[in-house]
């Protein structure tokens, strides 16, 4: 999710699409990551059930997406999804970027369970990003019980998205708007990266691998001026899926063009 001072920004499905594709190689995680499933997030043991519609289609949905019908008095929702193939999904409930929530993503091998708070201001909808010709089945379980977030995770989150928004900067300054010579580029990446082995150290939930297999990648003295993000797809991705799962979502606060 990429905010710059109340900019929207592109549509946050359209960001965990672009993850997901580039981090094909940990759907199932690497070897010593952490597996980002909606347990880390998920509604807690429902106080009441609440009755709910399934939807199903073929293929992508668009934004809004399809109707998806809310009960009253809902404060969380389960939703089994299911598909098959292989590819790679994204499912949004309402506008996330709006709710400052975050869709859920995986691959299309069977069901997954996918967790999301309500609130008054989620939208009755569901929108489905898979691939053309992929038949998918969404089927809800709402309850009154409140979302619970994993609130370790979601202070690691909430730490990583300031780092991440660091070198980000540090790259889109120097490389796209040369805002700064190469020398504060340094400056600024061996800050963050600085802020990143702390993060890594002292991590309170299981993303602190990823926090450390990133670090030892923008820690490279061989890293290209400008560049510090280039290989960092695999262990930013397992954040991100994560941390979306949790409901915490990474937040991009860009300093340049907004």
């Amino acid at each position: 999710m990429v905010r710059a001072t109340k900019r929207r920004g592109v549509r946050l499905a359209a960001v965990l699409s672009g993850v997901l594709t580039i981090t094909m190689t940990v759907s199932g995680c690497a070897t010593g990551d952490v597996e980002p499933t909606p347990a880390a997030g998920s509604a807690t043991t429902p106080a009441a059930a609440l009755d709910g519609e399934s939807v199903s289609g073929t293929g992508p949905t668009g934004f809004p997406g399809v109707d998806f019908e809310i009960p009253a008095g809902a404060r969380s929702v389960v939703i089994a999804f299911d598909c098959e193939g292989g590819g790679l999904f994204s499912v949004e409930l309402g506008d996330s970027m709006m709710l400052g929530q975050a869709p859920a993503g995986g691959t299309c091998d069977g069901t997954q369970q996918l967790s999301w708070p309500v609130t008054e201001q989620t939208g009755p909808t569901l929108s489905v990003t898979v691939g053309e010709g992929v038949t998918w089945t969404a089927s809800p379980t709402f309850s009154d019980a409140e979302f619970a977030r994993d609130d370790a995770l979601a202070a690691d989150c909430e730490r990583f998205s300031e780092i991440h928004s660091a070198l980000i900067n540090a790259d889109t300054g120097y490389t796209h708007y040369g805002a700064f010579p190469a020398s504060e580029w340094e400056t600024r990446v061996d800050e963050a990266t600085a802020e990143l082995d702390a993060l890594a150290a002292a991590a309170q939930s299981e993303l602190g691998t990823a926090f450390a297999d990133l670090k030892g990648i923008v820690d490279d003295p061989d890293r290209p001026v400008g560049a510090v993000l280039n290989g960092t797809e695999e262990p930013v991705g397992v954040i991100i899926l994560a941390c979306n799962a949790n409901q915490t979502p990474v937040i991009t606060h860009a300093e340049f063009g907004g």
